[in-house]
């Protein structure tokens, strides 16, 4: 059963203890100050041994220094959409190539299983043997069909994909910053879409695991600060 997220501690169970790999769980004490009671929120490894306790506000704000990587000016956007466009082409006759000899391989099973049938109905080979090699060729069949959906899945997605990242990077710290807890979710689990990981030893994060759109936000920006007047296909091929 998932634990109850809490609106003031959106990397609960999202944030991993890199010592050991825990998820952090979360917890809140509650002061009492000459204002009244406070509250103070906290992130925990509950690992035996480990004991890392950290504070929210500070960890929040070291994300939010992460996700300003990201951000890109608007006099980026345009360019931006162009490199990501000039890169989504090409992936797309990637795609399209994939596609086409997957479903050619389909296309020679699928004559196969019918060549056996027949030769199965004229009495050439035996039962047993028919439904062996029946069985042999579904099963790669069925492994192809998955390959063939997977290309299709992403072929459909990509553009839709970049329309929303773009989005989201004209303004994605203050977006997670100022969002509700399930806007903040989302957006963490596009940027880093398997977690990130808190590293006492340095009193920061690891984000090895990041969408590699975002990587390529990056690049773009450091890319785009050296070169004024570079193509969109020059830019793409810099920060690939």
């Amino acid at each position: 059963m998932q634990a109850k997220q809490k609106p003031d501690l959106p990397l609960t169970r999202y944030l991993y203890c890199a010592t050991d790999g825990n998820a952090f769980t979360s917890y809140t004490k509650h002061k009492k100050t000459s204002m009244g009671l406070k509250d103070y929120h906290y992130y925990k490894c509950n690992h035996a041994g480990c004991g890392t306790n950290e504070n929210a506000e500070r960890m929040h704000e070291r994300f939010e220094l992460i996700l300003s990587r990201f951000n890109l000016e608007e006099r980026m956007l345009e360019r931006f959409r162009d490199v990501a466009r000039s890169l989504l082409e090409e992936y797309t006759k990637e795609a399209v190539q994939q596609r086409t000899t997957l479903k050619k391989q389909l296309t020679e099973l699928e004559n196969n299983q019918r060549k056996m049938a027949v030769r199965r109905a004229l009495g050439e080979i035996q039962q047993d043997v028919y439904e062996i090699g029946v069985q042999e060729l579904q099963s790669r069949k069925d492994v192809l069909t998955l390959e063939y959906e997977k290309w299709n899945e992403k072929l459909s997605n990509s553009e839709g994909f970049i329309s929303k990242v773009i989005a989201t990077a004209s303004n994605i710290r203050d977006l997670w910053k100022e969002g509700s807890l399930e806007t903040k979710r989302k957006i963490q689990k596009l940027v880093f879409p398997d977690g990130i990981y808190g590293d006492k030893e340095i009193s920061d994060y690891r984000t090895e695991n990041r969408n590699p759109f975002f990587g390529l936000i990056e690049r773009f920006s450091e890319t785009c600060i050296k070169t004024k007047e570079t193509s969109p296909f020059e830019l793409a091929s810099s920060v690939r």
